[in-house]
């Protein structure tokens, strides 16, 4: 949510994946979001690598003041 009285520009949100879960293929959705994957929290690739630990969404246009947005991914519990 954007509480601010603004627009919130350049938003980046980075999510880990929880520990003993793995991540479900495709799951990661977000509209007006691009959506890259880590192997390790320091490298984002635009694809899914084998193993992901982090997962980063960007807003690719601001989000006025009072709006809010929805991300989703999904994981398996090992």
């Amino acid at each position: 949510s954007n509480v601010g009285v603004g627009l919130a520009t350049s938003v980046i949100i980075v999510e880990d994946i929880p520990v003993e879960t793995t991540y479900l293929e495709n799951s990661a959705a977000g509209a007006n979001m691009t959506i890259e994957f880590s192997p390790d929290g320091t490298n984002y690739l635009p694809f899914e690598p084998p193993s992901i630990t982090h997962i980063r969404f960007q807003r690719t246009i601001s989000l006025p003041a009072g709006s809010n947005g929805t991300i989703t991914f999904r994981v398996i519990v090992d």
